[in-house]
């Protein structure tokens, strides 16, 4: 799922790649957030991406 928001590591709008993992059982469909991809971040670039506004924003569940 893709999520968009304020990255004040770059001081701009940004968009990242939050995956979600299937903990479905036989009662409920159910996705939990897991983890995410920032580009921005792949060559460690100023930003501690478990403070991540972008990532923290996304729904905890889909």
């Amino acid at each position: 799922m893709l999520v968009s928001g304020y990255c004040p590591a770059q001081q701009s709008d940004y968009t990242i790649s939050v995956s979600y993992i299937d903990v479905s059982n036989l009662d409920k469909r159910q996705f939990v957030k897991g983890t995410f991809r920032c580009e921005h971040n792949l060559f460690g670039d100023k930003c501690n991406g478990n403070d991540c506004p972008i990532y923290k924003s996304a729904p905890k569940h889909k």
